[in-house]
């Protein structure tokens, strides 16, 4: 889909523009060319590629007075067995949170023009709460009451559509499971299981990125 042209058929400009701007787009090439090559009464387009490395490892830290010291770690594949899809685990946190993600993703499902985003997730979280003891119209004063830990684990699944000269169409389905499990003072514990549905329509006709002079730009989603 990222070659605009086929073989057979005439060959424009305009289509090998566009076929050098879709494969950059697809973050798998650093470098891409077109040679075109004339013959008596065809031409012949050859395509260059160049592949960047597909392996991604990042590591991140962080330092506050609330969380103290937070660490991450991620590695993942963008090219995977070379079809241009996306795999990857995730893993940040500290004494009072941890995050964890394993994420699988493609542009492309078989000959469709779909892309698609399969996520599992794990999230904790330590939270303080408090009573409001303020008995004075010029300071604030908070109690500690105790503290508990709030947990999230799910699966999120999205599918969209880039429409060419209209926007994004897509659709996000989550299901999530969550608890509420007390660590110090009189906090209830809960759980509740959540099941969510979001979609999104982008509807774009903007002449230029990012700062454009006309057109429309619509955001909807539920």
């Amino acid at each position: 889909r990222e070659l605009p042209f086929t073989a057979g058929l005439p060959f424009n400009t305009d289509d090998g523009i566009r076929a050098l701007s879709n494969l950059s787009a697809t973050n798998i090439f650093k470098q891409a060319t077109l040679e075109v090559v004339p013959g008596q009464t065809t031409v012949d387009v050859r395509v260059h590629v160049a592949e960047q490395h597909s392996q991604v490892l990042r590591i991140s830290g962080r330092l506050d007075n609330e969380r103290n010291t937070q660490l991450g770690v991620e590695v993942g594949e963008d090219n995977l067995f070379g079809e241009g899809m996306h795999i990857g685990a995730l893993i940040f946190g500290g004494v009072r949170n941890t995050t964890a993600e394993l994420t699988f993703s493609s542009n492309r499902i078989l000959t469709t023009y779909l892309s698609y985003d399969a996520t599992v997730y794990s999230n904790r979280r330590d939270v303080y709460f408090y009573r409001d003891s303020t008995a004075s119209s010029t300071r604030v004063e908070l109690v500690n009451l105790g503290e508990y830990a709030q947990t999230q684990t799910g699966l999120r699944f999205s599918v969209g559509e880039n429409v060419p000269q209209l926007g994004l169409l897509g659709v996000t389905a989550r299901y999530e499971y969550q608890t509420l499990s007390g660590i110090s003072g009189t906090r209830p514990n809960e759980k509740n299981t959540v099941f969510s549905l979001h979609g999104q329509l982008v509807f774009d006709t903007q002449n230029d990125f990012p700062f454009p002079t006309s057109g429309t730009l619509v955001n909807l989603s539920y």
